[in-house]
């Protein structure tokens, strides 16, 4: 198998991008190796556990809360007996509204590690010497938007086939820079997979605080950047519903809905509500939404991929803080 690293899984996610700058050609990322499973194109029978797929996704969030700011980037990879199908998604979300950049899906030879960054078209990598990714873009024309991750601050990695990092980055779009921190994680896909159905977040208070929701995994991590610590709270989660009695009408397109952590075990408290439109990233159909999704009484309706911007607060003991960032259902 393949040593303990970067990985990528099927089950369309949303996009991501690459760049080429300066004299650097573009190639695929080698920064680390995959989690330890099955490196090649097919499956043989003899492998049934083996992964069907991967998936890398990275999330930027701005360390100013003045920047209302988020930006998504995916990776997925299917592996099928005679190619690999890719999958590249890339959202830009800005003052609670999201913007579909980059969406493609080709069909590409088997390679020894699918897990592997690949640029297509107008998505372009940089690697460094040794193989690790330096920078993600999309440039067409004189549009471009380039993420540039740096080394992980920490690593929340959790067994084999889930890796999850916390990076400081660099954003450029429309001519402006925002640094922030990119939240990179990387899964493997096994033979029946499915898209999960509860939520995922990564906020931040713009201060220096971030937080890291992981629904499957009901687990909440903290990173305060200042002190360069991080925390972890078990048995911990966001439960969807509807708007309390009173709230603020929700903005157009959008379902009225807040999300509450449920964490009976520790001290942990507080409430997100939605900040702006909706936007299904992966519908079923392949295609871009924006404000897409039911319109029934809340997000539990909203299909496996949507994202939300959200704003609200959490208490972290007796210190109340507000919070902005993305939820993700499913």
């Amino acid at each position: 198998g393949a040593p303990a690293g970067q990985s990528l899984k099927p089950a369309v996610r949303l996009l991501t991008l690459l760049l080429v700058i300066g004299g650097a050609a573009a190639g695929c990322d080698r920064s680390e190796p995959a989690p330890t499973g099955n490196r090649g194109a097919s499956r043989t029978r003899g492998e049934a556990n083996a992964p069907t797929g991967f998936e890398r996704r990275l999330l930027f969030l701005p360390e100013s809360s003045s920047i209302p700011l988020a930006a998504v980037f995916d990776f997925t990879v299917v592996l099928e007996p005679a190619s690999h199908a890719r999958i590249a998604r890339m959202w830009l979300g800005r003052n609670g509204s999201w913007e579909p950049v980059f969406d493609a899906a080709w069909q590409a030879p088997p390679v020894r590690e699918p897990w592997r960054l690949l640029p297509n078209g107008p998505l372009r990598l940089m690697v460094g010497e040794r193989g690790e990714l330096e920078a993600l873009a999309y440039q067409r024309g004189s549009e471009e938007l380039r993420l540039t991750p740096a080394r992980a601050l920490v690593d929340w990695s959790s067994g084999q086939e889930h890796q999850l990092r916390l990076r400081p980055g660099e954003i450029l779009f429309a001519g402006s820079r925002a640094r922030g921190l990119v939240l990179d994680e990387q899964r493997q896909q096994r033979a029946g997979s499915r898209p999960g159905t509860s939520y995922d977040a990564f906020l931040t208070d713009g201060q220096g605080l971030y937080l890291v929701f992981q629904g499957e995994a009901a687990e909440a991590r903290s990173w305060r950047g200042a002190r360069r610590e991080g925390q972890t709270w078990a048995e911990t989660r966001l439960e969807a519903g509807p708007s309390a009695p009173g709230a603020a009408a929700p903005p157009a397109a959008s379902s009225a809905a807040v999300w509450r952590v449920v964490a009976p075990r520790a001290r942990l408290q507080g409430e997100l509500q939605l900040a702006g439109p909706r936007a299904v990233a992966w519908p079923a159909d392949g295609g871009p939404e924006l404000g897409s999704g039911s319109t029934a009484a809340g997000p539990a309706a909203d299909p496996a991929g949507t994202l939300y911007f959200v704003r609200g607060w959490v208490r972290l003991g007796s210190n109340r803080r507000p919070l902005f960032g993305v939820i993700r259902h499913g």
